[in-house]
């Protein structure tokens, strides 16, 4: 039996619950600590495992000891940190009903005596989408600590713009039910955006997917992919309801992805061109005539979620999405300062 949470109302309070569960904190540097409630209690009327029900960053704006105010006369020290990584949300383990195709009754799910299904058709310009197949909700395996990089001859990345998205430790994915998922970036993504991603592919399926974004359990409308094909080239997708099928998957990068090689991987969206890089080069580029706009949640790493298949095996690090088109030159400084 559960204690029942008794303590007094206070006048003002964003989120109260009596369910069991931990906090967990996180201290980055010398500046800023990351504070976390993770809920875990199946006695409640909907059963939650590691579910983040709280969070907030304590961030020391001075850099030295507590209690010391600075001199008037002189300004304080600010140490500039590096940007932090965001902490993917657990999700509890459990089945999803059916998704719906855009106009019809819900989709029965597709029984498979495999673990991965075959790749789905690239999608071609429609007023519409195809419907895709749902699937059972996987687990999200806990991230690992980030690797140790050190090179005095590596050129800075703090000339970069900034990103809005920045996941720098190294994940390992198994492959069937292993991914990463983001409730929300920070912003929405306009025309012009960066995806940047070092990939280490273990195993090499038809087809992998890389990273989603608005493509949920629920919802497939301003959506889209970074995918390698069953060639092992970049490809890129998106899709909006209003503007239909923005940039297809018939057209990839001239290279391939090695397998078992820490690659790093990029795709720059220019407005109505897009841009594939492999380790630092332009490996070839894209265009469309659809302007697709895009959501700002929902994103995930190493799944197409909704199909439930396309799961990545290998290692990732050092994810970032920033909220402009970097130029070749920006491409090669990423790629130099972590390789």
């Amino acid at each position: 039996d559960h204690e029942v949470f008794t303590r007094p109302q206070p006048t003002r309070t964003a989120f109260r619950t009596d369910a069991y569960g931990y906090s967990r904190m996180a201290v980055y540097n010398a500046t800023h600590l990351h504070w976390e409630q993770v809920i875990c209690d199946l006695s409640q009327p909907t059963p939650v495992v590691k579910k983040v029900v709280d969070s907030f960053w304590l961030v020391q704006s001075n850099h030295g000891p507590f209690g010391v105010t600075p001199s008037p006369n002189k300004a304080p020290t600010v140490v500039p940190t590096a940007k932090l990584s965001s902490s993917p949300t657990v999700s509890p383990t459990k089945s999803f009903p059916p998704t719906r195709s855009p106009s019809g009754p819900p989709m029965a799910p597709v029984k498979s005596s495999k673990p991965t299904k075959a790749p789905t058709a690239a999608p071609t310009k429609s007023s519409s989408p195809s419907s895709r197949s749902p699937s059972l909700k996987p687990t999200t395996s806990t991230p690992s600590t980030s690797p140790t990089t050190t090179s005095s001859a590596r050129p800075s990345i703090s000339l970069l713009p900034a990103a809005i998205f920045n996941y720098s430790q190294s994940h390992t994915f198994t492959g069937q039910q292993s991914y990463l998922y983001f409730p929300s970036l920070s912003q929405p993504l306009t025309n012009y955006f960066t995806l940047s991603l070092w990939v280490t592919p273990t195993v090499s399926p038809a087809s992998v997917t890389l990273m989603t974004l608005g493509r949920s359990a629920s919802n497939f409308d301003q959506e889209f992919l970074l995918e390698t094909n069953s060639r092992k080239n970049l490809v890129f997708w998106d899709y909006s309801s209003a503007a239909g099928y923005g940039f297809s998957t018939s057209v990839s990068s001239t290279t391939a992805v090695p397998i078992g090689v820490r690659t790093h991987v990029a795709f720059v969206r220019n407005n109505l061109v897009g841009y594939f890089y492999i380790n630092g080069v332009l490996s070839g580029q894209i265009t469309t005539t659809t302007s697709v706009s895009y959501k700002k949640t929902d994103l995930y790493i190493g799944v197409n979620y909704r199909d439930g298949t396309s799961y990545y095996s290998g290692a990732m690090d050092h994810i970032s999405i920033f909220p402009s088109a970097l130029s070749a030159s920006d491409i090669t400084k990423l790629y130099s300062s972590l390789k």
